[in-house]
């Protein structure tokens, strides 16, 4: 009914955005941290979540084509 590698690659993929978004989360919380810490806000979150945003998208796009040169 279902063919088994567009499920797995479905699945793969859905587990790249879940990956993308944790990792912009994970920055912004800790920038949170930093904001609370040190009395900067939104110093803190501007930078750890741009900074979490493009280290995630670096990880995606190389993900991306890990996958796809198979």
């Amino acid at each position: 009914m279902f063919d088994r590698e567009a499920v797995r690659a479905l699945g793969q993929f859905g587990a790249l955005g879940f990956t993308l978004a944790a990792g912009v989360m994970l920055f912004a919380a800790a920038g949170m941290w930093v904001d609370r810490r040190f009395d900067c806000a939104p110093v803190g979150v501007a930078v750890l979540g741009l900074l979490g945003a493009v280290l995630s998208l670096v990880k995606l796009v190389r993900d991306v084509q890990r996958q796809t040169d198979h």
